[in-house]
């Protein structure tokens, strides 16, 4: 027996429709270098549906990959809503990957028209001969599209203002393909995920509860996080449906950047990296500035140090972690249930720099070597595996199709722990994690532990060849400004918190720690870098 419920299809131009009818005068502001242009989630929607409108006259059969290159801005999110909503498939292109990668991943897409910020014309030219399929560009800008060798160019908002105003979103079931966004690559080619419109629904309504992200109308959005970038962690859906007011930065996410925006639109909520938040944290601390109204960020794409937690606490603003990747926007988030006991800072720090807890539709796992489950014990590591409503079962174009999955569960590749009270501990990577004389080393730990020294901004641990244990943990410490700090400094902080055989004997003092395209440690250059003897390598002193 069925129930008797109406079964409305989970898509995602309902979310746009809800902030029209009611946030219709919230708004949606892009603050730029030398100009702010602020729209309205009212004005997001008449144009979202002209565009839609627009792409059916680019030539454009169902489901044809429109790829955009961009930074955050309300054309971007335009388009997140347009092109959905006209039953095409927004493909995110990453802006920060190399151009090969950029032209392998825009032609394996099949990117039929690519929509490109002015700025970032460049970087489209130069790959724009790898892609013969490509049939228009569209350029984001406020004047007539300038000169450039990319044909045959439109210009955005003359194609905006061309399409019909009364348009209607299409229908459909919700399984259709919403975005396109693939991995940054590290390891490979990047592998393409391609979101449904349900699987959006469900990540952006799991961001609205209170042990979510709590986003409400209330709220004003910073938007940290590359809208290219796993679905953007659903920011723009998330925004339309509680009407809450959205913030775009552009590429300006320096720390006075960000500080600005928080100060002059009265920001109330971010998410983004940890890297971005550090600077922040620093340069409020070393100025005397106030992040009020700010009251939360959520921070992923990399471990949150137990430290920054408590860096915020003291500025008056509450961080939680998300863990999720690519292939799964949220799977977990850090929280701090009624029953644990955590009674000192340091204690509840130490629970809140977890991964936390399952979200309600997604389940996770830790499976050994052999696939055998393993017990929530906290101490027994394994490979953390995930399903869920929002979570891939195949890669776009991958033959293989749902062979990707383990037992319809997928392999994330890290190592974790989960505890008696269901906790998930990331401890490290597969390919990061440090094997030392049979034993596990995480990386991530120590990291954690490094960046919590007064004189360190940020730390990455890789492993370093070792004749008697096969590998050890070398430690690349970046000093905070100002500040000089000596191997045997850290290796004394370190020895009362880890075990004896965890405590790196090697650092490498560096001016910057290497980033992927998503703003995490790039540990692979770090690697190569440490191959062709370009870290100065110092033994710290017993």
């Amino acid at each position: 027996m069925e129930g008797l419920m109406m079964t409305p299809q989970l898509r995602l131009p309902p979310f746009l429709e809800r902030a029209e009818r009611y946030f219709g005068d919230r708004e949606v502001v892009t603050r730029l270098a030398g100009s702010i242009r602020r729209s309205s989630w009212r004005e997001v929607g008449r144009r979202a549906r002209r565009l839609a409108s627009a792409l059916d006259g680019l030539g454009l059969a169902p489901f044809d990959r429109v790829g955009v290159l961009a930074w955050n801005t309300h054309r971007y999110v335009e388009l997140y809503f347009a092109v959905p909503g006209a039953q095409r498939v927004l493909h995110t292109l990453n802006l920060r990957l190399h151009a090969d990668q950029l032209a392998w991943v825009a032609a394996h897409a099949d990117d039929r028209v690519i929509f490109v910020d002015e700025a970032l014309l460049p970087l489209l030219e130069a790959v724009a001969p790898k892609l013969p399929r490509v049939q228009a560009y569209v350029v984001l800008g406020d004047g007539p599209a300038p000169k450039t060798s990319l044909s045959p160019v439109l210009d955005y908002e003359q194609l905006v203002e061309r399409g019909d105003p009364d348009f209607r979103f299409a229908d459909g079931p919700e399984t259709e393909a919403a975005l396109l966004c693939y991995t940054s690559g590290t390891t490979g080619h990047p592998k393409g995920v391609l979101y449904s419109h349900r699987s959006l629904v469900h990540a952006s309504l799991m961001m609205t509860t209170v042990d979510g992200f709590g986003i409400g109308e209330r709220d004003t959005i910073l938007v940290a996080v590359p809208l290219f970038h796993a679905a953007g962690w659903c920011m723009p859906y998330v925004g339309a449906a509680v009407g809450a007011k959205l913030v775009l930065p552009g590429p300006n996410l320096q720390p006075a950047d960000v500080l600005g925006a928080i100060d002059a639109e009265r920001v109330t909520f971010s998410a983004g990296v940890p890297t971005v938040w550090n600077g922040v944290a620093a340069l409020a601390e070393s100025t005397g500035r106030t992040l009020a109204p700010l009251e939360r960020v959520i921070c992923a794409g990399s471990a949150v140090p137990a430290a920054l937690i408590g860096r915020y606490e003291r500025l008056g603003v509450t961080v939680r972690q998300a863990w999720g990747m690519t292939e799964a926007p949220l799977g977990t988030m850090s929280c701090l249930k009624q029953t644990t006991r955590a009674e000192t800072p340091s204690e509840r720090h130490a629970v809140l720099a977890r991964q936390g807890l399952p979200i309600p539709t997604s389940e996770v796992r830790i499976v050994d070597a052999d696939g055998r489950v393993l017990p929530n014990d906290g101490k027994s590591a394994g490979e953390l595996e995930i399903r869920g409503v929002n979570v891939a079962r195949a890669y776009f174009g991958d033959e293989r199709g749902d062979e990707t999955l383990h037992d319809g569960w997928f392999p994330t590749g890290d190592v974790a722990t989960i505890d008696a009270e269901g906790y998930l501990v990331i401890r490290d990577r597969t390919k990061d994690v440090i094997k030392s004389g049979g034993e596990w080393i995480s990386s991530l730990e120590l990291e954690s532990l490094l960046a919590s020294h007064p004189k360190v901004a940020e730390a990455a641990v890789i492993a370093r060849p070792d004749e008697k244990w096969v590998e050890r943990p070398l430690a690349c410490v970046v000093a905070r400004d100002g500040q000089s700090v000596s191997a045997e400094e850290l290796r004394s902080f370190l020895a009362p918190k880890v075990a004896r055989w965890w405590t790196p004997e090697t650092y490498a003092f560096v001016a910057e720690i290497p980033k992927t395209s998503v703003g995490k440690f790039d540990k692979k250059r770090l690697r190569e870098r440490l191959q062709r003897g370009e870290l100065t390598i110092v033994r710290a002193e017993e």
